[in-house]
């Protein structure tokens, strides 16, 4: 079986690599080429460099920026992009499916589909369009976003979103969803750490800095409770965020950016993971901080609430008084902490573990071959 896989527009495996994801973004693909014979060609948005990041011999690389030259405006390369499926399509043997990583970047996919007449499989892990919604993105970019939503909607075989909530808004705004499937992003390791080997004062937060992830929130609604914000991730928010917690007396530690792997190993060393998002997707550092046995406070959002079930798995917030009440709760009570970080790793255990996602992956390919 040979699939495409259609990296995210602007993507590239050298991204991955430098943003240290490589190892979690590839996994997928590495368990489905060892051990279901299947090979890929990944379509990604690099250069020739990309072609040294990975050695796996059936996974093929065809960076878009080795064949066509990159432009400094990203409206010419999306214009650019979409002939480049007319320049390598006699690179292009004996393709079964089609693919994408994201909806951004699924028109190179869809002039595929229409050059190679093979089923296409548009993957989303967050909904694009509405994120531009809430970002107050420009009118333009927004309507680009549902034009590409529909047309991706009407034309692929297959549309997987990763939440229920996402499935849902799609169904109330557009007209083509039978095709939707809800595929969850997935963890690929368990890790039930002690609550005595966890801090016992300080919790963790992941994500980039920008206004999404809200965390100059977070920051203000900790203030006078001694507890030390620990956040992973880099952004242009950055030194706002430094100077609001010295103004507020907020004990706050920026601890840089990791690789996934290295990520793992310091969820296992809090009680306590804080999401401040205003919006989200089906969030991965929820997921990953629950598989190693972080108890998640989360903003109370219709994508978070999907995945942390109040004073069952996690806990969701609404307010300033609501987090303060929750967060000493399970940083300072053995048995809640036990109790409830328990049922969100056997959660994540039953509903996002890789091999799961792996069979739903390996269903799809064969309904489209087949029918």
């Amino acid at each position: 079986m040979n699939i495409i896989l259609v990296f995210t527009f602007g993507i590239s495996l050298k991204n991955w690599k430098d943003s240290g994801l490589l190892n979690r973004e590839i996994e997928l693909y590495n368990e489905l080429t060892s051990n279901h014979n299947i090979k890929y060609t990944f379509i990604t948005f690099g250069n020739e460099s990309d072609l040294d990041i990975i050695q796996n011999e059936k996974i093929k690389i065809i960076p878009i920026y080795k064949y066509i030259k990159k432009s400094k405006s990203n409206y010419i390369n999306v214009l650019k992009s979409l002939y480049f499926p007319f320049i390598i399509k006699n690179y292009l043997k004996n393709v079964d499916i089609i693919k994408t990583n994201q909806l951004n970047g699924s028109w190179v996919a869809l002039v595929l589909k229409f050059i190679l007449k093979k089923p296409l499989i548009i993957r989303t892990g967050y909904n694009l369009y509405e994120f531009s919604i809430n970002e107050n993105k420009m009118a333009l970019k927004k309507y680009f976003y549902r034009q590409l939503t529909n047309l991706s909607l009407k034309y692929s075989n297959i549309y997987t979103v990763s939440s229920h909530s996402d499935k849902q808004f799609l169904e109330e705004n557009f007209t083509f969803q039978k095709k939707i499937e809800v595929i969850p992003n997935w963890v690929n390791r368990l890790n039930f750490n002690s609550f005595e080997n966890r801090y016992p004062n300080k919790v963790l937060a992941v994500g980039r800095l920008e206004e999404q992830k809200n965390f100059s929130s977070l920051i203000t609604d900790l203030q006078g409770t001694g507890v030390e914000i620990n956040i992973v991730g880099e952004g242009s928010k950055k030194l706002e965020l430094e100077i609001l917690a010295k103004e507020l007396d907020v004990d706050l530690n920026f601890l840089g950016k990791f690789k996934y792997d290295e990520l793992e190993d310091i969820y296992s060393k809090y009680r306590v993971l804080i999401n401040s998002s205003n919006y989200e997707g089906n969030s991965k550092v929820i997921l990953e901080a629950m598989a190693n046995g972080c108890v998640v406070i989360a903003r109370k959002n219709k994508n978070n609430s999907e995945i942390v079930h109040n004073n069952l798995n996690g806990y969701t917030y609404i307010d300033k008084n609501d987090l303060i009440s929750k967060v000493p709760k399970v940083l300072n009570n053995k048995n809640i902490f036990d109790k409830v970080a328990s049922n969100a790793y056997e959660v994540i255990k039953k509903n996002n573990i890789i091999d799961n996602i792996i069979l739903e992956e390996i269903t799809n390919y064969k309904k489209l071959i087949d029918s």
